[in-house]
């Protein structure tokens, strides 16, 4: 069950990345190149972090995605919790950042870096939120622009 739903909210996750394929839009993530595309095919990076478990079921996800979607490639970059903000924040300083990246509860930080591309304008076009909860749209609307979709939420132990 566990193993579902974390593939489901992954995949949901990356329907956001369709927003990023066919759009020339500079700043998100630090890339100006928005994918390469070849063939028709648009290929994003995304990069998360975790344990080898959590990159399996990751890679899983990436896989139906890209089952659902042939004309997306997603290049699937991770690393460690230790060592991403590190790698994430040279990426960005650099230029060559992922086209998506997760983010926790630091990313209110980022919004402020001006990394985070502005969603907005993808909500009910290439980006459909129509399933997710509003007030999860609305924890992602920082700075009065949508910059961030939520993978999930936990409930807090009382």
């Amino acid at each position: 069950m566990f193993k579902r739903l974390m593939i489901g909210m992954a995949a949901s996750l990356l329907l956001f990345a369709t927003a990023c394929s066919g759009t020339d839009h500079t700043g998100a993530g630090g890339n100006t190149d928005q994918g390469n595309e070849s063939n028709g095919q648009v290929e994003l990076r995304m990069m998360w972090w975790g344990d080898q478990k959590r990159a399996d079921i990751t890679n899983e996800a990436l896989q139906v995605f890209q089952e659902k979607h042939p004309d997306i490639k997603i290049v699937g970059e991770f690393a460690p919790s230790s060592g991403y903000f590190d790698k994430l924040n040279t990426q960005l300083a650099s230029g060559t950042a992922p086209d998506v990246f997760f983010l926790g509860g630091n990313v209110v930080d980022y919004a402020k870096k001006d990394v985070l591309l502005n969603l907005d304008s993808y909500v009910g076009n290439e980006l459909n939120l129509d399933g997710m909860d509003t007030t999860m749209v609305e924890y992602g609307r920082l700075d009065g622009k949508l910059q961030h979709i939520s993978a999930g939420a936990n409930a807090q132990e009382l």
